[in-house]
């Protein structure tokens, strides 16, 4: 069966511990009922559901002969979910499935026999996007295989697409009581009561604690009227971070660890704008191409371009340009 390592440096901001609670109560609830408990988990991609899936494997303590991870095919049938499942509890035969029926009972009889206690379900929107497949089918199959085998299962997938799925079967609804999100954070500059704005301040803080990474001191003192405060510098260096990577978590980590390399070959004791505007250039800039660098203006003034969808990229270029010359 595929090992889920434990993985490293891992950023736990507040959202993340609550969601990896609930999946943790998720599975114990399973065991002291006796009733299998499920969950699912969306974000986009990038999100870290992977890292959350890994992590919370390894704080329930299981080994990998308790758990069952199955990567769900593109375009699945029935078939190739199922042999899925068989090859990664290591069926030999798994290839050789002559009639469903067949394939089912020795999923089914695998999972109760080696003991398995938690099933992965990972891309489970795939389901949801089946040609050969219907819904109706799909999810019968998945409610069926839970309740016959009683495993508490997890299933992952691109936000708005596992709610598709699970909702077209009242049965198999009701199984997954649980349903997290995670990995996008919002940001709305100046308005710091919103609870994901303070939910991106703890990944923030949870980011420098984590990677032993320090940013730059944001009290810069300016003779211009508007200057910004050393709080509000605090919150335009998020904001411009969160803007610049869209707020996927993976985008994030990806920039600030880039910045934090070039720091080091300029000898920098703390990450610089110049660092980041880089590390933007060089890691960011083509997976969001509708984003402009705001790293390239000084942190005394909010950056405020690119908040919306741009009609008229090359005027805003030239916005932006003009913006730049007056610095």
């Amino acid at each position: 069966m595929k090992n889920i390592a434990k993985p490293t440096k891992l950023i736990r901001y507040e959202k993340y511990k609550e969601v990896q609670e609930e999946l943790k109560l998720c599975y114990e609830e399973t065991s002291i009922t006796g009733e299998p408990h499920c969950a699912s988990i969306e974000a986009p991609t990038g999100g870290g559901k992977t890292t959350l899936l890994k992590d919370t494997v390894n704080e329930l303590g299981l080994s990998k002969d308790e758990y069952l991870y199955i990567g769900t095919p593109d375009n699945p049938t029935p078939k190739s979910i199922i042999s899925a499942g068989l090859e990664t509890i290591g069926d030999p035969a798994f290839d050789k499935i002559r009639h469903l029926w067949e394939g089912k009972s020795r999923l089914k009889r695998f999972v109760i026999e080696k003991g398995i206690k938690l099933v992965v379900w990972d891309d489970f929107q795939h389901f949801a996007s089946a040609r050969y497949m219907s819904m109706e089918e799909a999810s019968e199959y998945l409610k069926t295989f839970i309740k016959d085998t009683g495993v508490t299962c997890f299933v992952t997938g691109i936000e708005g697409e596992i709610e598709t799925v699970l909702d077209s079967n009242s049965q198999l609804s009701r199984l997954f009581e649980t349903r997290e999100s995670v990995g996008v954070f919002a940001w709305e500059w100046g308005v710091s009561s919103n609870p994901e704005v303070k939910m991106c301040q703890q990944f923030f803080g949870a980011l420098e604690l984590t990677l032993g990474l320090h940013f730059m001191k944001c009290n810069e003192k300016s003779k211009r009227t508007e200057s910004l405060s050393k709080s509000d510098s605090r919150q335009e260096l998020i904001y411009r971070i969160m803007y610049s990577t869209q707020g996927i978590t993976a985008n994030v980590v990806n920039l600030v660890r880039r910045a934090s390399r070039e720091a080091s070959i300029a000898k920098s004791h703390t990450i610089e704008l110049e660092h980041l505007s880089k590390a933007f250039t060089q890691r960011i800039e083509k997976h969001v191409k509708d984003r402009y660098n705001p790293f390239e203006l000084p942190l005394d003034t909010h950056f405020d371009l690119g908040l919306k969808e741009i009609d008229n990229l090359e005027a805003d270029k030239r916005k932006l340009n003009d913006v730049l010359s007056t610095k």
